[in-house]
């Protein structure tokens, strides 16, 4: 049976020395990439939902590459950091799975200064049975849908995700 795999950045959070407060989080995986930008102090944490891709398979375990750009911004020097690490999913459990990606940025001024500021990059891996999709194509924006057990049709809005089983 096939299975979906939603990748989700979950959280950032800054610790170490301050060097800037401008980030940008880069994600990278073999075929999804995600960039965000966001205001964060030392000792700040951000809580999101953003997600990164979907992965469908129908295999018992997945292992994918990932790799987490931290950037801080500046006017002249920018400071980069980042991690690379497999992310390993066991499919047999539904429960998220979580990867922790731990991001040293070190601050550039036209040399390396001995200021690193640590990033924490949580992502998280959420398996679904079936496949994750979007309601389209419908001629005046809803799709009628019956129920397995049920009489009455039940109208979903176009744009709206849903979890195809069969």
């Amino acid at each position: 049976m096939l299975k979906t795999i939603v990748l989700t950045l979950k959280q950032i959070k800054h610790t170490g020395r301050a060097i800037g407060d401008d980030i940008r989080v880069e994600i990278e995986t073999s075929n999804h990439s995600l960039a965000l930008e966001k205001k964060i102090q030392r000792g700040g944490t951000i809580d999101l939902t953003t997600e990164i891709g979907q992965i469908i398979t129908d295999k018992k375990s997945l292992t994918i590459p990932l790799t987490v750009r931290v950037i801080e911004q500046d006017i002249l020097f920018n400071d980069v950091g980042s991690s690379q690490k497999n992310l390993k999913i066991n499919l047999a459990t539904r429960a998220p799975q979580s990867t922790v990606y731990q991001v040293s940025v070190a601050e550039a001024r036209g040399y390396t200064t001995k200021k690193i500021a640590n990033f924490e990059v949580t992502i998280e891996a959420q398996i679904f049975q079936g496949m994750i999709r979007y309601v389209d194509d419908t001629k005046d924006g809803w799709l009628n849908v019956k129920p397995e057990h049920g009489s009455e049709d039940i109208g979903l809005p176009k744009h709206i995700k849903v979890l195809l089983y069969k």
